[in-house]
């Protein structure tokens, strides 16, 4: 994923709603942006474990993910425009009377990535990689360049040069 393109308004049953990642899978992110999308529980009519999804914008159960750009939003902290995994809520115990609820924390809104699950915008400056099940997360540095200095004036390379200049002898 490059620069100016985008993941925007997908909507997955089950983990993962803008991206999902398994085995032997490989997604590369150097930049655009991946928002606005949703998971829902599998099947939340059959068992209380298929109740929850993960990864509302990147879901990665195995396989490789690299972040070196871009931004994925979460709902943590943009309920606006931030991806989101719903959660199945009950208002009894009976699965026919529950409703769709963003879900508490650790599910990542933003991203799932192995076991570990981002809630919060995950920006440009964050990089994250993903690889034979470790996941290892940076700040990218920026690097600053000083400003160039002036070069010195012809009158300046005059007058050094003549400090510089051999000392003849006087009679």
């Amino acid at each position: 994923m490059n620069e100016g393109s985008s993941i925007i308004g997908h909507v997955n049953r089950g983990d993962g709603g803008g991206v999902y990642v398994s085995k032997g899978g490989t997604f590369l992110m150097k930049g655009g942006t991946i928002t606005r999308n949703a998971c829902f529980p599998r099947q939340p009519d059959v068992s209380p474990q298929a109740q929850n999804c993960n990864g509302g914008g990147v879901y990665v159960a195995s396989g490789t993910f690299i972040k070196t750009g871009g931004t994925i939003t979460g709902y943590a902290s943009d309920e606006k425009d931030g991806n989101v995994a719903f959660n199945l809520t009950y208002k009894t115990n009976d699965f026919a009377s529950g409703s769709y609820a963003p879900g508490n924390a650790n599910i990542g809104h933003a991203a799932y990535i192995g076991k570990k699950a981002i809630d919060v915008t995950i920006g440009p400056e964050m990089n994250i990689t993903f690889k034979d099940g470790v996941f290892r997360e940076s700040v990218a540095s920026k690097v600053e360049t000083a400003p160039s200095e002036e070069a010195p004036s012809s009158d300046a390379n005059e007058k050094v040069a003549e400090e510089n200049a051999p000392i003849e002898n006087q009679p």
